[in-house]
């Protein structure tokens, strides 16, 4: 259990800086860069899209509620509920994925070749 919460806990934190990120690009910074530097970082901001933080959330969302589903016992004890409430715990472990799909269908990514890598 504690492994599956250090994963959840390392794909929130990814989550959170990637988002924060792309708001400073589009809010910001893409008014005060040049463009040759704005490229660059939209290329690095849609690398770790791809391959870091879509595939992070739908794996959380899909482990978590699999593993409820088949032992909640083991995943997520009765007492858990006690002290964070079951509308939180949705949040955490269902949100993630809908804002992932979300940015998917909204954003236009460029995504990366086989073999061309971040940079």
């Amino acid at each position: 259990s504690s492994g599956i919460n250090a994963e959840y806990g390392l794909s929130c934190m990814i989550n959170c800086w990637y988002f924060l990120g792309v708001f400073c690009h589009d809010f910001f910074l893409s008014y005060v860069l040049p463009e040759s530097i704005n490229k660059k970082i939209k290329k690095v901001l849609d690398g770790l899209f791809d391959g870091i933080v879509c595939p992070a959330a739908i794996l959380v969302v899909t482990a978590f509620w699999g593993l409820y589903y088949y032992n909640r016992a083991a995943i997520w004890p009765l007492k858990m509920d006690a002290i964070i409430p079951p509308l939180y715990n949705h949040m955490m472990h269902t949100l993630l994925a809908p804002i992932a799909l979300v940015e998917l269908a909204l954003y236009r990514h460029h995504y990366l070749s086989l073999g061309g890598g971040l940079f």
